[in-house]
């Protein structure tokens, strides 16, 4: 008789503007599978520029001003920078064009914890990983609500209520309350806590790690 897969429950606090989280998602699955688990992904608001314009700003013009203009440039255009390098590996591209707006987070982290209180965290991951790919892959602009209306179609989820639901001022407030809450009580992003039925205290990995670390930490749970 086979013995039933381990079950993880993976809290990660993120921002969806982050290439770093979604390098951890990309690990995460692939771990998952060499390590022989499943692993229920849930995901937690953070704002990386919580203080731009609601319908975002000049992704180029923001990094200049904070980065210096070498900088800025390199940060966005630059093939061989560490996360896109670390990207590669796990199929993912990320680009950059001319006009590509720094996007405010907002909507899409009410979006995410909407859908996981409707549909449940299979639904939200899937959402997290249409996100990731239409903000760092193909430069759109997720302030804009007819852009998350069309990841929600994307991500196989019913679309009833949704555009309601956008131009409310629902979650804003708890939204805002989890953000502060994490800014307080982390030191960066991703920030990824694991717990199984075995493992009720949370063991934790932040930033850039490797898919081998996230295979041999499922290993303990």
């Amino acid at each position: 008789m086979s013995r039933p897969q381990t079950r993880i429950v993976a809290n990660i606090t993120s921002d969806i503007l982050c290439p770093w989280c979604w390098v951890a998602k990309r690990s995460i699955a692939r771990a998952s599978e060499k390590a022989g688990v499943v692993v229920e992904t849930r995901w937690h608001p953070y704002f990386l520029y919580k203080d731009i314009p609601v319908g975002g700003t000049d992704k180029l013009k923001f990094y200049t001003r904070a980065f210096g203009k070498k900088n800025a440039k390199k940060l966005l255009t630059d093939p061989d920078t560490k996360v896109k390098l670390y990207g590669r590996e796990l199929d993912i591209e990320m680009n950059w064009k001319e006009g590509t707006m720094l996007s405010h987070s907002m909507l899409g982290h009410r979006l995410l914890w909407h859908v996981l209180d409707v549909h449940g965290p299979e639904k939200q991951n899937d959402l997290m990983e249409v996100l990731f790919t239409i903000y760092l892959k193909e430069n759109q602009n997720i302030s804009n609500p007819a852009v998350l209306l069309s990841a929600i179609a994307q991500a196989g989820i019913p679309s009833e209520g949704v555009a309601e639901f956008l131009e409310s001022d629902s979650l804003v407030q708890e939204v805002e309350d989890k953000h502060s809450f994490n800014q307080q009580n982390i030191k960066s992003i991703p920030h990824m806590e694991f717990t199984s039925e075995s493992q009720s205290e949370p063991k934790i990995l932040t930033g850039a790690q490797t898919v081998d670390s996230f295979t041999e930490l499922f290993k303990t749970l």
